[in-house]
């Protein structure tokens, strides 16, 4: 009696949603199970510093661009925490796996390079975005404010948090060990964003670091986030959108291709 013939493989769907959502979850689910470190910290941090601001103005009304200091400092410090929140959950993820080996499980899913790394942006960019929502609730005990402009407060805010959740992934496969994202988050990416209008306007800078401050994409962000929330800022809104969606998507393109290749990945 002859074998039955071999049954033809189902081709791959257009997109694997499953595998998407699986990846996404998992990673997200990390992101929540840490919370006292990946939420609690983060939050905190930013209320400290806005207590910090107000003590140290005793109480003093200044104003900048005809709003209060506070006010002003409310946007820069939620950019912030957008920023540095997804690249913290991305990078650390991403190292964690190559150390633990767990990446080549994932790699060797049917899952293509876009797809894997749509799976992991998104969970970063979310755990991000969470993080600057919850520091908008909290911070209304030292502020009254609503944005003015709520769609380009999350056009900022959503492209702030892709962006940060491509450049963790690429620190995590580009680092070798646990120390090398931290040193490139707290020597490069911390003051960076520091030294980009968080808290106070790149105007007020002197002429060099002004200068220098504008080739920073943070600066784009945080002032486009500073719009969206109070609709004060130092650049033209339609430029600052451009520049920041076109650095945004490089990032994401640039990581793909990272992972297509397996550079620093494939053993």
């Amino acid at each position: 009696m002859n074998p039955s013939p071999a049954q033809p493989l189902a081709p791959m769907p257009l997109v694997n949603w499953m595998g998407v959502r699986t990846l996404f979850w998992m990673e997200f689910r990390r992101f929540l199970k840490a919370w006292p470190y990946a939420i609690g910290a983060p939050v905190l941090t930013t209320l400290l510093f806005l207590a910090v601001f107000d003590l140290a103005l005793g109480g003093v009304r200044r104003d900048i661009d005809g709003v209060p200091f506070l006010v002003f400092l409310a946007p820069g410090l939620v950019a912030m925490t957008v920023m540095s929140t997804a690249f913290e959950i991305t990078g650390w993820s991403t190292i964690d796996a190559k150390i633990r080996g767990t990446i080549q499980a994932q790699l060797s899913a049917p899952l293509r390079p876009t797809e894997f790394v749509s799976a992991h942006v998104l969970a970063g960019a979310v755990g991000g975005l969470v993080n600057g929502l919850l520091v908008v609730v909290a911070m209304q005990a030292f502020i009254a404010s609503t944005p003015v402009d709520l769609m380009l407060l999350l056009y900022f805010a959503g492209s702030s948090a892709v962006l940060m959740a491509s450049v963790g992934i690429a620190a995590g496969i580009y680092a070798e060990k646990y120390d090398h994202v931290a040193t490139i988050m707290n020597f490069l990416i911390i003051p960076a964003i520091f030294l980009s209008g968080v808290f106070f306007p790149v105007s007020a800078y002197s002429p060099f670091f002004a200068d220098l401050a504008r080739f920073s994409p943070f600066f784009w962000i945080v002032d486009g986030t500073r719009q969206g929330f109070i609709g004060v800022g130092d650049t033209q809104i339609v430029p600052s959108m451009a520049l920041s969606g076109a650095i945004t998507i490089m990032a994401v393109v640039g990581l793909t291709v990272m992972v297509a290749r397996g550079y620093k990945l494939k053993q």
